[in-house]
């Protein structure tokens, strides 16, 4: 018996609808979480195109100056 009713429960577990005021509180924080990791990898990515930015720079220095 006990067996049986475990099995019931877990068949109707997925065909209990969803409550709405629910998933509006998870899309809005995974939409926040979502939002900062996309910032962050635009800053990342700045960095890093500043950083190569910098890189031609200097090499461009120092060949026009003679070193290489």
């Amino acid at each position: 018996m006990m067996q049986l009713d475990k099995q019931r429960e877990w068949e109707m577990m997925y065909r209990v609808k969803p409550d709405v005021t629910k998933g509006r509180e998870m899309e809005r924080s995974l939409q926040r979480i979502a939002t900062s990791v996309i910032s962050h990898l635009n800053l990342l990515f700045l960095q890093s195109e500043l950083q190569n930015y910098y890189a031609v720079l200097a090499s461009t220095w120092l060949y026009r100056a003679g070193v290489f």
